[in-house]
Order: structure tokens, then sequence, then C-alpha cells
């Protein structure tokens, strides 16, 4: 099936906006966490210390 290619530009923007709204909820997810709980999010990684 033919798609005209606007619709590869409109889903390329829904895409777009998808990822920053993802980022944008992490960040604020992340501010208010300690370090350990943004690595047991699997936010961050904490170098073991030997």
């Amino acid at each position: 099936m033919a798609r005209d290619v606007s619709f590869f530009d409109r889903l390329g923007s829904l895409l777009a906006q998808e990822r920053e709204a993802e980022k944008a909820r992490l960040t604020s997810l992340a501010q208010g966490l300690t370090l350990r709980e943004r690595e047991e999010q699997g936010l961050s990684v904490l170098k073991a210390s030997w």
C-alpha cells in the first residue's frame, strides 16, 4: 500500500515529540530521587568501589 510522503513526515514529528516528552519525564523523575534510587530505577549507573 503506497503512502503519501506527508505520512512519514508526520510520523517523524510524532516520534520526536514522544522522545522529548519521555526525556522531560525522566528528567523530572530523576530530580526527585537520590542517586541510589536513580540507580534502582535504571536512570543512572553507579561504579562499584573495590
